[in-house]
């Protein structure tokens, strides 16, 4: 975890590659608490492809009642 501006941030996550390393993916989520603040739930993931033809990439992040 990790803290700033008094929250704290824990997050647990899970990283893999398959296809003999053209792919790869991550998947986190944790909970932001502190500060005299309402605690947030995240969760954010991220997809790689690299091949001879392109290089694709996608991730996706949410914040509970956040920006």
């Amino acid at each position: 975890g990790s803290m700033s501006n008094d929250r704290y941030v824990n997050m647990a996550g899970y990283t893999d590659t398959f296809n003999d390393g053209l792919d790869s993916y991550s998947l986190n989520a944790g909970l932001n608490s502190g500060g005299g603040l309402t605690s947030q739930r995240q969760i954010n993931a991220y997809y790689s492809h690299r091949s001879p033809l392109a290089n694709l990439s996608a991730n996706i992040a949410s914040l509970q009642k956040g920006y």
